[in-house]
């Protein structure tokens, strides 16, 4: 599915999707070129997000994966969590445009998220973090989100497709 997050917005249009007890989240992703842009300031550094699912409110505990375009013309991809209000953020990677790659996050031991990044079934990035305990079991999946303070700049195109 296209997912387009339209100038000015800092979201895409989409259904809200609950789940009971997710332990794994798996999509193709591919980054378009209108993914790249520059605003000149700290804002550049800001984190998007890509896809991912919360237990209870997303501010408070969630897991998905974050992006922003690099300086070279690629996308930098993080994990990017909320365990109990604090925010976890560190790097994976960088990958391609106009590449399709498997993303997989993977909930294990109650306390580890897994991310991993593959890419012909060959895996590029595998990432364990620790995001403590949480008590819910129920969610919602979170779809892509530009921002950050900022809203996208003109129109933002990324296609996630279910595997």
């Amino acid at each position: 599915m296209e997912y387009l997050i339209k100038r000015d917005k800092h979201r895409s249009c989409h259904s809200f999707k609950l789940f009971y007890d997710c332990k794994r989240m798996t999509k193709l992703v591919t980054f378009t070129d209108s993914c790249i842009y520059k605003f000149g300031d700290v804002d550049d550094l800001d984190i998007n997000k890509l896809f991912g699912f919360s237990f209870g409110y997303h501010q408070t505990d969630s897991v998905r994966f974050g992006w922003h375009p690099t300086t070279y013309n690629k996308i930098e991809i993080f994990a990017y969590i909320y365990s109990n209000t604090k925010r976890i953020i560190q790097s994976i990677g960088e990958i391609d445009l106009n590449k399709e790659y498997k993303f997989e996050i993977l909930l294990y031991n109650d306390s580890m998220y897994q991310f991993i990044i593959l890419e012909n079934e060959r895996i590029l990035f595998d990432k364990i973090v620790n995001r403590g305990e949480t008590k819910h079991k129920i969610g919602y999946q979170l779809y892509p989100y530009f921002g950050g303070n900022r809203t996208a700049p003109h129109d933002i195109k990324i296609i996630l497709k279910e595997t």
